[in-house]
């Protein structure tokens, strides 16, 4: 279950983070400062910096669900183009989003 570091500080610009989980359309991080689609409220988008510099955009946040709908518990951070090449999740990645315009 990913902490959901917005809760606490909905202000938070950065946190460090580690994947716990990769598809081909997202990603799962142990913690998160990203708002997750809810209530008719759009998911956070921003971005992932990574250990090594490389950025991943991230277009929406949702909450993932078994597929019989029951909810994981953790948040899934949609990727602008897919994921070609699935990686270990042993690399930490810095979160930094872009405050959204109303």
């Amino acid at each position: 279950m990913a902490q959901d570091i917005f809760q606490q500080n909905s202000y938070l610009q950065e946190c460090q983070s580690t994947v716990t989980a990769i598809t081909q359309q997202s990603i799962t991080l142990d913690r998160t400062r990203f708002y997750p689609l809810s209530g008719g409220q759009a998911g956070d988008s921003g971005y992932l910096r990574l250990a090594n510099g490389d950025r991943i955009n991230i277009v929406d946040t949702r909450k993932e669900k078994y597929v019989n709908g029951v909810l994981t518990g953790n948040i899934a951070h949609v990727t602008q183009y897919g994921l070609t090449k699935k990686r270990k999740p042993t690399w930490k990645s810095m979160i930094s989003r872009n405050p959204k315009m109303s």
